[in-house]
């Protein structure tokens, strides 16, 4: 079963991120990604589970990307 809903990535990514499987979290969120490359959400979301796992540069493009996509994303901003 391969669901194709951003939200259920985006979520399922939280959790991962909250059990700090941050490998598992990245994966999903790069997949919300695919699914919806225009989610500010979804690169928000991955930009956070970069920065938990150190990888700054990396974080800071998908948070610059969220933050293009949706201005008004205040997570994009943490």
């Amino acid at each position: 079963f391969e669901p194709r809903s951003v939200e259920i990535y985006i979520l399922r990514g939280y959790a991962y991120l909250g059990d700090d499987n941050t490998a598992s979290a990245i994966k999903d969120f790069s997949t919300a990604i695919d699914f919806e490359p225009g989610s500010g959400r979804a690169f928000a979301a991955r930009g956070l589970a970069y920065a938990k796992g150190e990888a700054y540069g990396d974080a800071l493009n998908d948070l610059a990307k969220a933050i293009e996509l949706e201005p008004r994303l205040a997570k994009a901003y943490a």
